[in-house]
């Protein structure tokens, strides 16, 4: 797997990155917000990537923003990958029960500084 091949989710618009850094921009569904993806070094020699991202999502009958509590995987673009399959999957919860897409599903995740991407 490449990073391209985990970007290339029909409901992703990749605007841009930084791939010495693994900083990844992109937008979701038809969503105009964007999304801050990085993946980072994680403590596991076993699973030593992490991915942290800038905003989470909460769609409607959702309790609360989906965190994932596995954001680790063996490689940058394993972790890449996983973080824009949990994005992807609570965007189409959503929209399969029927409700139409807001920027209000992305809700900013605290805490978190970014670094300057590449336009794609």
């Amino acid at each position: 797997m490449t990073f391209e091949d985990a970007l290339s989710h029909e409901l992703i618009e990749t605007i841009g990155f930084d791939y010495e850094n693994k900083t990844f921009v992109v937008k979701l569904g038809n969503l105009d917000s964007l999304v801050t993806i990085q993946i980072q070094p994680y403590s596991d020699p076993r699973v030593p990537f992490q991915y942290v991202v800038s905003h989470n999502i909460k769609s409607p009958d959702q309790a609360a923003p989906y965190r994932s509590s596995i954001w680790f995987q063996e490689s940058p673009e394993a972790a890449l990958s996983k973080a824009i399959t949990d994005l992807v999957r609570y965007y189409e919860v959503g929209v399969n029960e029927g409700h139409q897409p807001s920027e209000e599903w992305l809700v900013q995740a605290r805490g978190v500084k970014w670094i300057a991407y590449k336009k794609a």
